[in-house]
Parts: structure tokens; C-alpha cells; sequence
């Protein structure tokens, strides 16, 4: 393992941690090394995806959608004017 690192002032700048050694050591240090690599994608593509997602949402709650109900049929149309009187 490596040694601890102190400046003049007695503070600790580096626990000393050896990431050589294999084992969960190796594990960690791949898990790191790809969250480090994967920050300037958040940053550059998945969150400006993410917004462009949710606009599209709040701007189509604002468009006209039309009628839903599409053709009323004879037997439809008897039985709602039936409703109506």
C-alpha cells in the first residue's frame, strides 16, 4: 500500500490509497475512471436531450388537437340526440 501524503502543516493530501493492487482495487478504478469519462456526455448530450425531451411535452399540451371522437355513426348519433331531449 502506499503512504499517506501530509503537507508542512500537518494535512492530509492523499490517503495513499494504492489502485494498483487488483481485486475490488481494479473494480473501483474502472467504475471511476468511466464516471469521469461519462461527465462531458451528461453535460453535452444527455441533458440537453433530456430538455429537448421535456419541452416537446409542454408545447404539445399547448396545440389544438381536434376532434377525438372522429365520425359519428346513425346509431351513435340517435342514441346522443335521445340523450340531448
Amino acid at each position: 500500500m502506499a503512504n499517506p501524503a501530509y503537507t508542512d502543516d500537518g494535512e492530509l493530501l492523499d490517503g495513499g490509497f494504492d489502485m494498483s493492487t487488483g481485486g475490488i482495487c481494479g473494480v473501483i478504478e474502472d467504475v471511476l475512471d468511466a464516471v469521469d469519462c461519462d461527465a462531458g456526455v451528461n453535460v453535452e448530450v444527455r441533458i440537453p436531450a433530456f430538455a429537448a425531451y421535456k419541452l416537446i411535452g409542454l408545447v404539445k399540451g399547448f396545440l389544438p388537437r381536434g376532434s377525438e371522437e372522429g365520425e359519428e355513426d346513425e346509431k351513435t348519433r340517435k342514441k346522443r340526440e335521445k340523450m340531448e331531449k
